[in-house]
């Protein structure tokens, strides 16, 4: 590897249950280091003054346990549940947060093979951010019985989650790469290493 190589920055994508978990793996197992949107959003849960932040977004009052600072999860949901410009003004301030350190591990890691798995991509409108989006399909009905089972929940509500999302069935983003995770982890693995093999291939 060229040590001043500038390497593009790559987001991983799809809808609910989809496989991009998976899609990640392997790019990692190719030797890419791969972020995760929901693993930053989880650190950032850590930082008391982020914390902080959210409850005076949402005009409530701070939660503390063994007086240390708390999120707590239930009333959290329960206030953007009754309050939707709440949920609006929150999503703003944590999603400009998660991709502010999208865009410094970036600049952090750009010497190296790099990309980011992140589920919202394209609800947050942030596609134009990447050098390349790949988005991981997969049909609807192996969704929500994979969903159901890996989250222990019942299949109305896994396709409720995906109906809260975009609908990448009817209405695919257009302009990007897609990858269809409809067979084995194998077949999703060779189809991983051929965009990946395209992509290097352009960037070289």
């Amino acid at each position: 590897m060229t040590q001043n190589k500038i390497y593009p920055k790559i987001a991983i994508t799809g809808g609910y249950a989809s496989g991009k978990s998976t899609a990640c793996r392997f790019l990692k197992e190719r030797g890419y280091l791969v972020f995760s949107a929901d693993k930053i959003f989880s650190n950032l849960l850590r930082d008391e003054d982020f914390i902080l932040s959210i409850y005076k977004i949402l005009d409530i009052s701070p939660t503390y346990y063994n007086s240390k600072l708390y999120y707590d999860r239930k009333l959290v949901s329960e206030t953007l549940f009754c309050d939707g410009e709440k949920s609006i003004k929150l999503n703003e301030f944590t999603h400009k947060r998660v991709y502010e350190i999208i865009e410094e591990l970036y600049e952090t890691n750009k010497n190296r093979k790099i990309a980011f798995e992140i589920p919202l991509l394209f609800e947050g409108n942030k596609q134009n951010d990447f050098d390349y989006v790949i988005v991981i399909y997969r049909n609807l009905e192996d969704r929500i019985k994979f969903g159901a089972l890996r989250d222990k929940i019942t299949p109305e509500q896994a396709e409720l989650r995906i109906k809260n999302q975009i609908d990448y069935d009817n209405n695919p983003p257009s302009g990007h790469t897609y990858i269809y995770n409809n067979g084995s982890k194998a077949d999703l693995k060779v189809e991983i290493e051929r965009v990946i093999k395209e992509i290097e291939r352009r960037s070289s």
